[in-house]
């Protein structure tokens, strides 16, 4: 696994980083330097900048669907599952650190992460701000449900799982407080 930088010149035909980055970019003034994050299915992909187009953006190869196939055997991850995972995500994760040290705002309009804020039980709206804390409460209740230690009413299948632990992983590590997330 290996993360790389890039200039913003070089897109890979199936990031869509550089548009998302565009229309979420324009809620902000130009300078202000954001963070957008996109957890795809096979890569995680990160854009930051200060202006119209990013400046750069990092790819992490984690993605909902490259972690719920190598590691998660059922519909509820086992713990041992989601511990493996973490090991992955966490090997990735350490190349990146740096990324978003400059970024105080990060945003994504995935609809996976809508999905896992709406799951914790925050509002939807246009805009929801989804903290870390937050994110670490939902990721609690998804392995106490996989201990069988409660029942649980989050949404179903591996790739929430993943989604939700490579959501928990990046904001833990590269210390994000909070995510806003936007309506697509």
């Amino acid at each position: 696994m290996r993360s790389h930088a890039q200039s913003h010149t070089a897109k890979h035909p199936h990031d869509q980083i550089h548009d998302h980055y565009s229309m979420l970019r324009t809620d902000f003034a130009s300078g202000q330097t954001i963070a957008v994050l996109h957890i795809g299915a096979n890569r995680t992909v990160i854009a930051i900048g200060q202006g119209s187009e990013p400046q750069a953006t990092w790819a992490l190869e984690i993605g909902s669907r490259k972690i719920a196939n190598a590691y998660f055997k059922r519909e509820l991850p086992a713990p041992e599952e989601i511990e493996a995972a973490i090991v992955a995500i966490e090997d990735e994760i350490s190349r990146a650190r740096p990324i978003l040290a400059a970024a105080p705002t990060v945003l994504t309009n995935d609809t996976d992460v809508r999905e896992i804020a709406l799951a914790a039980g925050v509002t939807n709206g246009a805009r929801i701000m989804l903290p870390l804390e937050v994110v670490e409460r939902t990721f609690d209740r998804l392995v106490a449900a996989a201990l069988r230690q409660v029942w649980h009413d989050m949404p179903q299948g591996t790739q929430f799982a993943a989604t939700l632990t490579i959501l928990r992983e990046l904001m833990h590590h590269l210390k994000i407080p909070s995510l806003t997330v936007h309506a697509e």
